[in-house]
């Protein structure tokens, strides 16, 4: 049915051309726009040269962040002005964004910030793409290259609650350069990070004390400013009741203007918030003539007002005028635009208006509503008609209009915006409407979370006929949310039945469920069951049917060869998902969160940190809104590792409890564990035994990690509370213990196809050896390591381990002669790697170059005499070595971790494909092709 599904998590959009193009006209002399100056004003000199300079002692040292924060009526905006003039006239580039509370929705917040950028650089930019992820990078590297000096202003900031967008103004604080300033107006404490910029020195604050009028700039103000003949004792009396709180003094020179008893008002004068309510009341609303009142109250429904709005809304002309006799009072109406087509009501007189409104005449509420609805619907700004229609409770009229947009909506990726206006919908009214329903679930579960989704769908599907698109939707839907709840089992069974019965030519909703089945096969172990799936997708052409459908297809393919332990092709399914391209020298991508943390996670492994943090930075708060266990996992656990090395020990503990907070949140302990997990990796790296001990205890408390043992996760597949428990003993505790535990483990491992896992374990029991004083069999286990890993480009699998692993990889440089140089492995890992493979003797067996060569070539195609040679598997090459040492089949088991069955049976194999007969052939003939050495 709404195919466009797809486009909600693959490349979501700001709204439609025709839209952007009417807003271009009324929003951007507004929103992008400093604010005309008031008509009286204090040039607040101190804190106007603190904030140019940044600093707030005259010591120097510049902050690259400034927050002026205060309620309502302090004077933010007035100051903010007054500094972007002065920065302005001393040459530096300045911008200016009010934000609003659409700007909740993350594409259109990043939109209206490029078009922000556009005035800091006269270049023209390239854009990445219109996907929040993708738009987010440009815009950081955009910021990262703006030329110097500059500032930019961000006004209302308090409006923005979206952890999303809050997240991306977090970053963009963090990825100032040296020259560019960041400076906030807010009405309260904004989440982006305040304590690490303050802790670091670079965050200035402005508060509402510092706002506060001083008793000379209240004289100043009222007399010289507003030209109010008052008494100095009345003045100091002003200024002691209004706590130097601009706005009550503004109110206060209103009255006193047509006041006739100055020292009677002065002393009844209160400077409370009860004021201002009382004194709208009683001075300002009740003074206006009839028909500007009745004006007032009908157009404070619209949060942007131009005489083309106000006219269809109040079914009159001479709107403009109105405006602009309002205009002349700022306290009440603020022009937003220099042509002074654009007004908005001060925000306390706005929810004055509206409660007089509501309180007075209920009744019109309907069709002033449905007026505006029409208004905006001419202007072709669909989104705000559909809210203005919804408001006015009429549901015969407001859900055909919204059902007629809402798939477009989902498909230009505004799922907060469209659970938003959802919500506004009274229960019960969607029931006729399984359109409206189906995009309801899908925005749900893609912004909320999977439990709030599925919630809502067991809701819909009780009322909705079999046949509906409720319950067909239902059948790809349910599936994908139980396994973002780590529901796998359930989500395998119920998937593996309804496969069965969601025709093929349903075509988005199958292609979901055929990926969905195929992924949760692959957490339950079965491998080819998942390839299959795909595969048989690919040749009904239904997987590939949408670009989000082809993502979700590659990535899962991507997850199996990554389990597997092939991290060379993972890469690339992933940067194919990814649609990896190279711009100005960074790689950018399509903007599709599941697939770019999924890049970050091998882009980590390779060791490429510069690369992973920017995914990571930009798209794990993307994640959090979606809930995925394992995606979850991997970005923060990977950006804790990064910040860490870098040094930033705060950031990374700080990212490490956000995924036990989203644990606690989504009900997953899993995420829970895994935090508490990675804590423990971090004290035991740094040889704190206790705390790793006691966060280690934590971990394993925190959920029933028995039933994950036979599920492939591939955030959990290397890090796991019995790995935990095996890694404090070989470092504190009984290391003979868990060499002998190990063991048993890689068997399971490779006995279960989970490749990387298997070469993680050998890495510990290698570690686990060289701790028992057992040096020999210690290299010998490092040398098959590093094999796989100088062929899949494995880096952090042996880093991580610390400095234990660095010791052993010391100590295999100096039994071959290698030169080891930390610095070397710290900036070229991989180059040490592969040299240290190379250099192998020749007494443990082929390289691992020669190894890659024959895995991955088709040249050698045929024996010495003649005879066609058929490629061996990577276990029957390991065999082939370990023959040419001379091991007999027992110890080639014990080095493999296999019975001496199955040596048995790799041996048969091995004469079938080279035609010979005994082992002494076998050998003789991999040597006579260079196969060992």
């Amino acid at each position: 049915m709404i195919e466009s599904v797809a486009k909600l998590s693959e490349q979501p959009r700001p709204p439609a051309e025709s839209e952007h193009r009417q807003r271009r006209v009324m929003a951007q002399p507004a929103k992008l726009c400093c604010p005309q100056a008031p008509p009286f004003q204090i040039f607040r000199n101190t804190l106007n040269d603190q904030l140019c300079r940044g600093n707030d002692h005259g010591d120097g040292k510049s902050a690259r962040v400034s927050l002026v924060r205060a309620p309502a009526g302090f004077g933010k905006s007035t100051l903010m002005r007054q500094v972007y003039e002065q920065l302005t006239a001393q040459g530096v580039a300045t911008a200016w964004m009010r934000l609003d509370m659409a700007d909740n929705d993350s594409a259109r917040l990043l939109h209206f910030l490029a078009r922000t950028l556009d005035q800091l650089s006269p270049e023209e930019a390239e854009c990445a793409g219109d996907a929040p992820g993708a738009a987010a990078m440009d815009l950081l590297d955009r910021v990262e290259m703006l030329p110097g000096p500059f500032a930019l202003f961000l006004d209302d900031l308090e409006v923005v609650q979206n952890s999303v967008a809050l997240a991306f103004i977090r970053q963009l604080a963090e990825r100032l350069p040296p020259h560019g300033r960041l400076i906030l107006g807010s009405r309260t404490q904004p989440d982006i990070g305040l304590a690490r910029l303050r802790a670091r020195g670079q965050l200035q604050e402005v508060d509402a004390n510092s706002l506060r009028f001083s008793a000379e700039e209240t004289a100043q103000f009222l007399q010289r400013e507003c030209g109010l003949e008052i008494a100095p004792e009345d003045i100091a009396s002003l200024h002691q009741t209004t706590e130097g709180w601009a706005a009550a003094l503004w109110l206060a020179y209103l009255a006193l203007e047509q006041c006739r008893d100055p020292a009677a008002l002065v002393a009844g004068f209160s400077g409370s918030n009860a004021l201002v309510a009382d004194y709208l009341g009683e001075e300002v609303l009740a003074r206006q003539p009839d028909e500007l009142r009745e004006f007032m109250l009908a157009t404070s429904i619209l949060p942007q007002l131009s005489a083309e709005l106000c006219d269809a809304v109040c079914a009159g002309n001479g709107s403009q005028e109105k405006l602009l006799a309002l205009s002349r009072n700022r306290f009440l109406l603020e022009p937003m635009d220099e042509e002074g087509r654009w007004f908005r009501y001060h925000s306390m007189f706005a929810v004055f208006l509206q409660g007089q409104l509501q309180q007075r005449y209920p009744q019109k509420l309907p069709a002033l509503h449905r007026a505006a609805a029409e208004a905006y619907l001419a202007q072709e700004r669909v989104v705000a008609a559909i809210e203005q229609a919804l408001k006015s409770g009429d549901m015969d009229y407001a859900l055909p209009l919204f059902a007629r947009h809402a798939e477009r909506l989902l498909g230009d990726g505004r799922g907060l915006l469209l659970t938003r206006l959802m919500a506004m919908v009274p229960a019960g009214k969607l029931q006729q409407w399984p359109g409206l329903q189906v995009v309801h679930v899908w925005a749900i579960a893609f912004t909320r979370g999977a439990a709030e989704a599925m919630t809502q769908l067991n809701v819909y599907e009780q009322d909705a006929p079999m046949e509906s698109q409720v319950h067909l939707h239902g059948m790809a839907l349910r599936p994908m949310l139980l396994s973002m709840l780590d529901r796998h089992d359930e989500a395998y069974r119920i998937a593996s039945d309804c496969i069965h019965r969601l025709p093929v030519t349903q075509t988005f909703p199958h292609a979901i469920l055929r990926t969905s089945l195929a992924y949760v096969a692959l957490v339950v172990g079965n491998y080819r069951e998942a390839q299959d799936l795909l595969d048989e997708g690919r040749r009904l052409q239904v997987i590939d049917c949408t670009p989000f459908t082809h993502i979700y297809a590659q990535c899962v393919e991507g997850a199996i060869e990554l389990l597997q332990g092939r991290l060379r092709q993972a890469t690339a399914r992933f940067r194919l998902a990814a649609g990896v391209s190279e711009r100005n020298g960074r790689p950018v991508t399509n903007g599709n969160a599941m697939a770019a943390v999924l890049l970050s996670e091998v882009w980590y492994e390779c060791g490429q940190f510069a690369d992973a943090e920017r995914l990571l930075q930009v798209y794990v708060p993307l994640v959090q809104e979606q809930g995925v266990p394992d995606h979850l996992i991997c970005g923060h656990r990977n950006l804790a590792r990064i910040l860490y090395a870098r040094g930033d020990h705060d950031g990374a503990f700080q990212t490490i409890t956000e995924l036990e907070y989203f644990g606690y949140r989504n009900e997953l302990p899993r995420l829970v564990a895994s935090a508490r997990l990675e804590r423990s990796r971090i004290f035991l790296l740094e040889g704190d035994k206790q705390s790793a001990r006691d966060e280690l205890k934590r971990a394993q408390s925190a959920g029933e990690w028995d039933k994950f043992d036979h599920w492939s996760l591939f955030g959990s597949d290397l890090d796991i509370p019995a790995d935990a428990e095996l890694r404090w003993k070989i470092h504190f505790a009984d290391s003979d213990a868990a060499a002998r535990q190990l063991k048993d483990q890689i068997g399971q491992a490779e006995g279960t196809g989970r490749g990387r896992r298997a070469l993680k374990l050998r890495l510990l029991y290698a570690l686990a050896l060289y701790r028992t004083g057992n040096g020999k069999a210690a290299l010998r286990q490092l040398r098959d390591v590093l094999r796989i890993a100088a062929s899949e480009h494995y880096v952090r699998l042996i880093l991580d381990e610390g400095e234990l692993a660095v010791q052993l990889l010391q100590r295999l440089a100096n039994q071959q002669s290698v030169p080891f140089d930390p610095e070397l492995l710290i900036r070229e890992p991989q180059a040490l790697f592969r040299q240290l493979v190379r250099e192998l003797s020749p007494g443990t067996g082929i390289s691992g170059d020669a190894a890659s060569a024959h895995a991955n070539s088709p040249t050698l195609t045929q024996t010495p005499d003649g005879k066609p040679l058929e490629k061996l598997t990577r276990k029957e090459f390991q065999v082939l070595c370990l023959l040419g040492e001379g091991l007999s089949n027992g110890a080639i088991g014990e080095r493999m971790f296999v019975s001496e069955n199955t040596v048995r049976t790799h041996l048969r194999n091995i004469n079938a494909k080279l035609h010979t007969q005994t082992r002494t052939e076998a050998v003789a003939v991999a040597r006579k092709l260079n196969l060992i050495g």
